[in-house]
């Protein structure tokens, strides 16, 4: 067996330099480029491109793959180059403003480029070998290969070339409306050159790769005497757990941070500035007491109540249900309170906002008033929930994801550090027959099964177990136990469930599965171990005939 792909990074970048259109008549130049990097003569190769597919000439794609394939040395991989000409003129057809490589819809070159990815992989389908797919992308095409990634979710590993790091790859209307800049000035820039353009004189050099999401202000210092400011929210992009860039949710405040400014000097300058907040954000004043005495119009449109429903009500009847105690403590120390809170409508709706808070005091220093001044960001939190699923769940089952699966159980074994009587198992589940559904009964058939395989799974667990699902028909499942006992009853169950007969869309399918088992702390303290070990077993079961489960033993 190959123990290492084929490709290299070296062979890679001599590869990506060929003319795609061209690529299908380069055999004997692939061959030499393959022998000059590799020191040896390439395994048995096919090449195919977007051209001869006759994919992508509307929309400017252009794209190859190269299938290396060798049955008795183990060798089934597929590299994919892409390349794109220009962007749409119109920005509409991007889902999300994006700093890094970001993802879109609607728009064609992607849909050629999942074309071509089909088509090949129906012409290499067939060999018992696991394909490795591996990708490159050259100026957009960086943009469709890790696009296609995120769809797909099976590539090896993927690249976008010739590019500056983390460059502004695509981005809409609004978000140059909001800079006051053109497209021209954005794209293609790395994204702290631009933050430098723009005069940002308030942030850490942060990075946008760091972690899961990060938020911040900035103030954008036009002029000296121009300032504008921002709320700022990006949200990284992983491919097979590389972050390959990072998409990035942008929201003027000004209004709002002119407002705090205006309010924070006393109630004669509230006045003046009526008009202004009223027009750009909800108001809401309270007493020293915390009882409502004033509420604007656009305060009236975001919840549905009328002024008389409120006015000389507590505040927690504005439709504050959850603790605020933290908030309370900083507003009666005469401190500004900043935040996002859930608030409800009138009639029971959820809605988000930015929430400011600012404690007027008289000559005496004493608090006589509270301004809190809202602005609406409920479209924002629904798509930063949407991107935290899409990164932490599986979409199919609705099962966290492997990325969940490494960041709950290090949760776990942290706890286990601290407790000495600790004791968890890890169970690693795969169905010995399901490639054989998706051959005889189609794809389809095979995501069905999936889903009724995750339910049965949850009925099989307890309150407090936690399923995985870590990609095709691999699933983990962490026990709460207190003893070896508990587990073998427990794996015994669920294997004998997953025995049965399953009814998919009219089909009677049979399945069995093989359950690895390895436990805590006795076969591991880290994730890594526990998860090789639970592999062990689960391999140990399928060399001694599957449809069985197997506890570790060292």
């Amino acid at each position: 067996m190959a123990n290492h792909s084929v490709l290299n990074n070296s062979l890679r970048n001599k590869l990506t330099q060929l003319e795609y259109k061209d690529l299908s008549g380069k055999e004997k130049e692939i061959k030499k480029i393959y022998e000059e990097t590799m020191g040896k003569e390439p395994p048995n190769f096919e090449i195919y491109s977007s051209t001869d597919m006759k994919i992508g000439k509307k929309s400017g794609f252009d794209g190859a793959a190269i299938h290396f394939y060798d049955k008795k040395h183990h060798i089934n991989e597929i590299y994919y180059i892409f390349r794109g000409t220009e962007p749409s003129k119109d920005f509409g057809d991007v889902v999300y403003d994006a700093l890094g490589i970001g993802a879109g819809k609607s728009n064609k070159q992607i849909n050629d480029a999942l074309e071509m990815y089909n088509e090949v992989e129906k012409k290499v389908e067939g060999s018992d070998i696991e394909i490795k797919r591996y990708g490159d992308g050259h100026s957009l095409g960086g943009h469709l290969i890790v696009t296609l990634g995120l769809l797909t979710k099976n590539f090896v590993n993927i690249r976008g070339l010739n590019d500056a790091p983390v460059n502004v790859k695509q981005l809409n209307s609004v978000f140059l409306e909001t800079l006051q800049l053109s497209a021209s000035d954005v794209l293609h820039q790395n994204y702290l050159d631009i933050a430098k353009r723009l005069g940002v004189c308030n942030y850490k050099s942060w990075n946008v790769y760091e972690t899961i999401s990060y938020s911040t202000e900035l103030t954008l210092r036009r002029s000296q005497h121009s300032a504008q400011h921002v709320y700022i929210t990006t949200i990284p992009v992983k491919v097979n757990n590389q972050t390959v860039g990072a998409y990035a949710i942008l929201h003027d405040i000004t209004p709002q941070k002119e407002a705090e400014e205006q309010l924070a000097y006393t109630m004669k300058e509230l006045e003046n500035i009526k008009y202004a907040l009223d027009e750009s954000a909800s108001v809401m004043i309270l007493d020293a007491n915390g009882t409502i005495t004033y509420i604007n119009d656009m305060y009236i449109r975001y919840s549905d109540y009328q002024k008389e429903d409120l006015l000389g009500k507590y505040y927690r009847d504005a439709g504050l249900r959850h603790d605020l105690s933290e908030l309370r403590e900083t507003i009666k120390s005469g401190k500004v309170w900043r935040g996002e809170l859930e608030m409800w409508t009138k009639h029971n709706q959820l809605y988000w906002v930015s929430n400011t808070i600012v404690p007027l005091k008289d000559i005496d220093g004493n608090i006589t008033y509270y301004v809190s001044i809202h602005n609406d960001i409920t479209e924002q939190k629904a798509l930063e929930n949407k991107l935290h699923f899409e990164a932490t769940y599986d979409s199919l089952t609705g099962l966290p994801n492997r990325a969940m699966l490494l960041k709950e159980l290090n949760k776990v074994i942290e706890k286990g550090e601290q407790k000495s009587d600790e004791f968890f198992a890890l169970l690693f589940l795969d169905c010995d027959n399901f490639k054989q559904i998706n051959d005889e009964y189609g794809h389809h058939i095979g995501d069905e099964f999936l889903k009724a395989y995750t339910k049965r799974l949850k009925s099989c667990v307890r309150k407090g177990d936690r399923i995985y699902r870590l990609g095709g028909d691999e699933f983990i499942i962490i026990l709460n136990v207190t003893n070896g006992r508990e587990i073998e009853q427990i794996a015994r169950r669920i294997h004998a469930s997953l025995q049965q007969s399953w009814n998919v869309r009219g089909y009677c399918l049979r399945t069995t599965t093989t359950i690895g088992v390895s436990i805590y702390p006795e076969d591991g303290e880290s994730a890594a171990l526990l998860l090789k070990n639970a592999d062990d077993a689960l391999y140990k079961g399928k060399r001694e005939g599957k449809n069985n489960y197997i506890l570790y033993q060292t």
